[in-house]
């Protein structure tokens, strides 16, 4: 399976460096994600500093916060680690953290969300959603889950990341929904 799911990066890595205009797709998936985490009630929301041809999130957490509502950035502590999330002064207060990532400085608040905007490659219909390879949303979701949390997982990115399906592993967490420019899509399983 590791190899059909590198074979997979490699391709949506090349989908996603060839996106025109994502600045105006990024833009247009900020409203429809304002949309849903509204809709959601949540009070507090984990975003993702983008990376390597990311759909932006900065422009959704800019409209959340204007709506009132926490934007946090994960926090990688340790290789292998689950992540934390602190508060995230938008768009101050960022330091260099591992793997090219931005995150807020240990001051800013630790909070859990509710709901949590996850970068993803490629993701299917299903919930399934193929990240870097590192395990660390999977990892933390499961520790939130240990202590009691059970955050909302949305993955973001653009419509042309969504593939028939993805290979999946027992441990690893399916998204709840996807928001993409061209809107939200609700995932038909959502039950790991």
């Amino acid at each position: 399976m590791s190899v059909e799911k590198n074979k997979l990066r490699a391709q949506m890595r090349a989908v996603r460096a060839g996106m025109q205009q994502p600045d105006v797709l990024a833009a247009q998936a900020a409203m429809h994600g304002v949309e849903l985490v509204t809709t959601l009630g949540a009070h507090i929301i984990a975003v993702y500093y983008p990376i390597e041809n990311e759909l932006s999130p900065v422009p959704l957490a800019e409209r959340l916060r204007a709506n009132g509502i926490t934007v946090a950035l994960p926090v990688v502590a340790h290789r292998g680690s689950s992540m934390i999330f602190r508060m995230w002064d938008i768009p101050h207060n960022l330091q260099q953290g591992p793997f090219g990532t931005m995150e807020p400085f240990s001051s800013a608040r630790e909070v859990i969300p509710d709901a949590i905007l996850v970068p993803l490659l490629a993701f299917d219909a299903q919930g399934g959603r193929l990240g870097y390879g590192g395990g660390y949303y999977d990892k933390t979701i499961a520790a939130l889950r240990e202590h009691g949390h059970e955050p909302v997982r949305i993955g973001f990115g653009y419509a042309q990341q969504q593939q028939p399906r993805v290979p999946m592993h027992a441990h690893d967490a399916r998204l709840h929904y996807v928001v993409t420019h061209e809107g939200v899509i609700k995932m038909h399983e959502t039950h790991t």
